[in-house]
């Protein structure tokens, strides 16, 4: 009786949050925060079901017009334990809908998590962006590289200003621990853009084009991490050469730059020295590869 009760208790459940999810798609306003707040509480139980799970942050993705912080906080924290078991059989269906959520959370509780040294932020990242599955992968790596980008300019413009700290050089260590750990999310692009399964590296070729077309401070990140430059360089043209056409166009994209900032660094684009050429020979880049016409070449000036 137990079991059938259990299961009458669960089936009530997604059928509640299938009506809500469809409720929030059409309407964003028409939910009230107890009703949102009471059925994210079952589906994010211990005991929920997977479809409830799924569900329930299919729900939060949508961002209700009625969530506040508190609810974010439930949200927050649902969405961390199951990165925490990232590794667990059968983890993978959920953590494709969780992950999302880090999208829409506000940034203020997302940077609260990261400074929270204790639950070891980076290696839940990690373990998600290392997953077996490669939906899994791709999600993870899209959605922590757009979340790193948010964070920086905050971090950039009032820094953890809004956290308490005990003095101001522990305010001081956390923003460093913080900035490490947005850093090593562009370390993990770089990684699998380099050795990882084509999907996955196509977004990492994509994140890494969006990311360079925005900021000038990657520079120190590519001199570190393209180094030498051309044998490597040569890794992530190659992998790059694997892909489908419009994810190639992300990586020539990515790759021109990289290969700009480093004639940069080593003077070869220092005016009276050298000057850099990069040419691409749009005619031919009708066939399966635009690679093969894209020459990076110094110039010896006078």
């Amino acid at each position: 009786m137990d079991t059938k009760a259990a299961d009458g208790d669960a089936t009530k459940v997604l059928q509640r949050a299938l009506k809500q999810v469809q409720t929030a798609t059409t309407k964003k306003h028409a939910l009230t925060r107890t009703e949102v707040f009471n059925l994210l509480q079952e589906c994010f139980a211990p005991e929920a079901t997977t479809p409830c799970k799924i569900l329930g942050f299919r729900l939060a993705g949508l961002a209700p017009s009625c969530i506040t912080t508190e609810v974010w906080q439930l949200i927050l924290d649902a969405a961390v334990k199951e990165l925490a078991g990232a590794a667990a059989q059968g983890a993978a269906p959920v953590l494709v809908h969780s992950i999302p959520v880090f999208d829409v959370l506000p940034l203020t509780l997302t940077l609260g998590f990261l400074q929270q040294q204790e639950m070891e932020p980076l290696k839940k990242i990690q373990a998600c962006v290392n997953h077996e599955s490669i939906d899994v992968r791709c999600v993870a790596l899209a959605t922590f590289s757009r979340v790193s980008i948010l964070s920086t300019k905050v971090l950039f413009a009032r820094g953890l200003t809004r956290f308490p700290f005990d003095s101001n050089e522990a305010r001081i260590v956390a923003q460093q621990d913080v900035t490490s750990i947005l850093i090593d999310i562009w370390k993990l692009n770089l990684q699998a853009a380099e050795a990882e399964a084509p999907e996955v590296a196509a977004v990492a070729f994509s994140n890494l084009a969006h990311l360079f077309g925005r900021s000038h401070a990657i520079r120190s990140l590519s001199s570190q991490h393209v180094r030498p430059p051309y044998p490597r360089f040569g890794m992530f043209k190659a992998n790059a050469q694997l892909l489908p056409m419009d994810s190639q166009l992300h990586a020539m994209k990515w790759l021109s730059m990289v290969a700009y900032m480093l004639m940069q660094k080593s003077g070869a684009c220092t005016p009276g020295i050298a000057i850099a050429i990069m040419e691409l020979d749009a005619t031919a880049a009708l066939g399966t590869s635009i690679f093969p016409y894209l020459h990076c070449t110094c110039a010896v000036g006078m």
